[in-house]
């Protein structure tokens, strides 16, 4: 082997390397190039995907729910298609006006994520299921917490996620308008 070969290859794969790392720190949109007109969309992130939230004011998209579970796997849905699917969910509904609150509720015996129409109100378009054991609080909670850059304190929750009662039950509500005005208004990181 020459000197030269031996060169281009010590190049190729430090391109490859370096290239790879990138992949993977810059999110990689699954629905292609029209991503600068889309609010939320999937991506692939730190070796997994995350469903992104556009915050226009720092021209960044920022991961709010990552996609690591097999659970579902069995039903078809492994994370890649999990992450689409319910991005263009959490899309369609907001290019609808129908992405008001996100609470959760119960479709049959399984516990889902979902829109409504306003604080207190029923599920009326389900954005996701939960696994079983899963509490739905704390899902939201988690997904919802939003950090400022340089800071380890999260954004003030309490502008755009409240509880509510709605039919005997107490659950989250987030005011989604809200939520992006707090991303808006802050530099974010996950």
């Amino acid at each position: 082997m020459n000197l030269k070969s031996t060169s281009v290859q010590k190049v190729a794969l430090l391109a490859l390397t370096f290239g790879a790392t990138i992949a993977f720190v810059q999110p990689n949109f699954a629905q292609g190039n029209e991503n600068s007109n889309r609010t939320f969309l999937c991506g692939a992130y730190k070796n997994s995907y995350a469903t992104f939230v556009n915050n226009r004011q720092v021209g960044q998209y920022i991961p709010f729910i990552y996609w690591n579970s097999d659970y579902f796997r069995r039903g078809g849905h492994d994370p890649v298609s999990r992450c689409r699917t319910v991005s263009d969910k959490f899309e369609s509904e907001y290019k609808k006006d129908r992405l008001n609150y996100i609470t959760s509720g119960s479709r049959g015996r399984q516990t889902v994520i979902c829109t409504a129409a306003r604080k207190g109100g029923e599920c009326v378009e389900v954005l996701f299921t939960l696994k079983p054991g899963d509490d739905a609080d704390r899902v939201l909670r988690e997904i919802f917490e939003i950090r400022t850059l340089g800071s380890n304190k999260p954004v003030e929750q309490s502008s755009y996620i409240t509880r509510e009662s709605a039919n005997g039950e107490t659950r989250f509500y987030v005011d989604v308008s809200s939520f992006i005005r707090a991303l808006d208004r802050n530099r974010i990181r996950r």
